[in-house]
C-alpha cells in the first residue's frame, strides 16, 4: 500500500510503515521516511508496524532496513511485522540477532494491530 504515518486502532495510536508490495527504491524512501516519524516521537512510546508483505528486497535495500530498525530501538514500546517469508525471514532472524530487539511476527495486519493495541 506504501504508507508511512500514525493510524488510530481501538483508541491507540499506531504507527504504520506499509511497505508491503514495494519494489527496493519504494521501500528505501518510505523507510527514509519512517524514521523521522519514529524519532519524533517520545522514547519508548512507539507502537510500530511494519508490513512487508509481497515486497521486492535486493541486497541494496539491507542496509536501510538495519538502519530503520537499529535507530528505532529506543523510541519503540512495541514492534510487530507482516509479511515475513522467503529470504525475508534471513534478514529478520539476522536483525533480530544482531539488534537483541524483539519484533513480533504476524500473519495478518489486523492481528499485529489488535496485539499492538494491547500494549
Amino acid at each position: 500500500m506504501a504508507f508511512v504515518g500514525i493510524v488510530e486502532h481501538n483508541g491507540i495510536d499506531l504507527t504504520v510503515v506499509d511497505i508491503s508490495h514495494c519494489e527496493p527504491a519504494d521501500s528505501v524512501r518510505l523507510l527514509k521516511q519512517a524514521i523521522p516519524l519514529v524519532k519524533q516521537q517520545p522514547k519508548s512510546s512507539v507502537l510500530l508496524l511494519t508490513n512487508v508483505e509481497n515486497t521486492v528486497y535486493n541486497k541494496d535495500v539491507f542496509p536501510y532496513i538495519k538502519d530503520y530498525v537499529v535507530s528505532n530501538i529506543p523510541f519503540i514500546k512495541g514492534s510487530a511485522v507482516v509479511g515475513i517469508d522467503g529470504m525475508k525471514k534471513a534478514i529478520f532472524n539476522t536483525l533480530r540477532f544482531v539488534t537483541l530487539h524483539e519484533i513480533k511476527q504476524f500473519k495478518t495486519e489486523i492481528e499485529a494491530r489488535d496485539w499492538l493495541a494491547t500494549l
